[in-house]
């Protein structure tokens, strides 16, 4: 869906330890896209996380 990758207690959600430098790690380990995809993605602002523990 584009979005849904990171909702509040999703397994990604989980795994992110709030720390931007693994963000992208966490999401891809959620299996719906690579690190590089996601950054890429994030840099052309066509992806908006809002992520809450």
């Amino acid at each position: 869906d584009g979005g849904g990758a990171l909702t509040p207690g999703s397994e990604a959600a989980n795994a992110w330890d709030g720390d931007p430098d693994t963000f992208y790690d966490a999401l891809a380990a959620s299996g719906s896209f690579t690190a590089a995809e996601l950054q890429q993605s994030h840099h052309l602002g066509a992806i908006h996380f809002v992520a809450r523990k």
